[in-house]
């Protein structure tokens, strides 16, 4: 018989090893990668020195991500002078210590959206683990752990607006408690540019609050004036010196803008997938761009070529010479990955469809709107919204090698997909267990795949 007395410490148990587990992962991949390989590394480190050394925002002139907010970059800057103080180092050499508080911050990242799956799902013990543990497995979510990218500080800055949102604020909306998510809103204005959706979530999250009956139109009214206020106060006036300094994204010299709707319609709507389940991985130019392939080899893979495990013995220095470079186990590989992703892949959609679904079907049949639903339209909004604001990206602003095409620039929004397919998994195909246990050993072996595939 269980010794029931044993329970808790076996369950603190198990929480140290998996937390120290991940840790040593995530800790390993960024001592062994170069930074130098990651996305636009020269690009970020001049913003973050020259905003936290000079104290003003860089023109385009100085640095090709000048468009960006400066919050990440001041941040992540005056944290890497003060290592640099400390140890002696250069500026560019104290770097990697800001990648390793990074990765922890992630790993809090996640930590919050366990609480709020378990504040939304409480009778599911497992469901928040769940959750967590596959989005953690993401060949998309380690990659940029290695990484100096604003991706990992984005999605600390998106959980914990949400976690605020959903675990302080909802339960009892007060005025106070919509200043302090407000001055959260700002912050995520001033982190990313993507992150202009977040204000507009809010604003259509209280709007909901109001017609689900949840709050009255005067504290809807009161909610949405102090959001305006301080959103605008806070983070308006680096949109207007943007603007009125013409600092705007523009592709580098080497991709050449192209024509608007250059791609066609097929660039949207084409799937080669003999092609992108065996050759992942980005051919030198002209080669065939499309949308969907290029995301999805960037979600499960590394099409982009930025993240070669030291398994490949492909050096740095090959790399930097030759950006295509490749050897037959390296293709293999991701294509291994693309192909064991498939049924997590429709898993996803699947769930993110069907409680879609059922949050439409509960407003045509006018039934009672309670929480759940209001936190289910909240993440579809923001998932809506992101995918809108990524395509009038990528369409306004084609290049020839489509390479703005990556998955991480929506890593903050990742988590809310893995969430509508957990759900799904545990909600409605375990009542089948001729699927569920099928499905479920699949997706077990997809993790522990894609995991391995991570160590670099």
């Amino acid at each position: 018989m269980l010794n029931t007395s044993k329970a808790p410490l076996l369950k603190k148990i198990c929480i140290v090893l998996g937390l120290s587990a991940a840790i040593f992962l995530i800790f390993h991949n960024i001592y062994y990668y170069n930074l130098t390989l990651g996305y636009d590394f020269g690009y970020r480190a001049s913003y973050a020195e020259i905003v936290s050394k000079e104290w003003r925002l860089p023109t385009l002139a100085e640095t090709g991500v000048a468009y960006n907010p400066p919050l990440f970059y001041l941040v992540s800057g005056l944290f890497i002078r003060l290592v640099s103080s400390i140890t002696g180092q250069g500026f560019i050499s104290s770097i990697k210590i800001w990648v390793y508080f990074a990765a922890l911050l992630s790993i809090f990242s996640l930590y919050l959206w366990f609480l709020i799956i378990k504040k939304i799902r409480p009778k599911n013990k497992l469901l928040p683990i769940a959750c967590v543990a596959w989005v953690f497995s993401l060949p998309v979510f380690q990659k940029m752990m290695t990484m100096y990218t604003v991706e990992p500080f984005f999605l600390f800055m998106v959980s914990l607006l949400f976690w605020y949102l959903i675990v302080i604020f909802l339960p009892k909306p007060t005025i106070k408690k919509m200043a302090f998510l407000s001055i959260l809103v700002s912050l995520n204005v001033l982190t990313r540019l993507s992150a202009l959706i977040i204000p507009l979530t809010i604003f259509l999250g209280i709007i909901g609050l109001k017609l689900s009956k949840q709050i009255n139109r005067k504290a809807a009214i009161n909610f949405l004036t102090i959001l305006f206020v301080i959103t605008t106060i806070a983070s308006g006036w680096f949109y207007y010196v943007r603007r009125n300094k013409k600092i705007i994204y523009t592709p580098k010299a080497s991709e050449e803008d192209m024509p608007l709707f250059s791609y066609g319609l097929v660039f949207y709507t084409e799937i080669p997938f003999k092609f992108m389940m065996t050759y992942p991985l980005r051919l030198p130019p002209p080669y065939y761009v499309r949308l969907i392939p290029i995301y999805y080899s960037t979600f499960w893979g590394d099409f982009w070529n930025v993240y070669i495990p030291r398994r490949f013995k492909i050096s740095h220095e090959a790399r930097q010479v030759d950006r295509y470079i490749w050897n037959s186990e390296r293709i293999a590989s991701l294509a291994l990955q693309n192909r064991v992703n498939v049924v997590p892949t429709i898993l996803i959609i699947t769930g993110f469809s069907y409680y879609l679904y059922l949050a439409i079907k509960k407003i045509l049949k006018r039934q009672k709107l309670n929480n759940l639903w209001f936190i289910h339209v909240i993440f579809y909004i923001l998932s809506f919204l992101s995918w809108s604001g990524f395509l009038y990206f990528i369409t306004f602003h084609p290049t020839w090698k489509g390479n703005n095409i990556k998955a991480c620039y929506m890593l903050f929004n990742i988590p809310i997909f893995i969430y509508f397919g957990t759900v799904f998994l545990f909600d409605v195909i375990k009542k089948y267990k001729y699927i569920f246990i099928p499905i479920l050993t699949w997706l077990i072996m997809a993790i522990g795949i894609n995991l391995s595939w991570s160590l670099y």
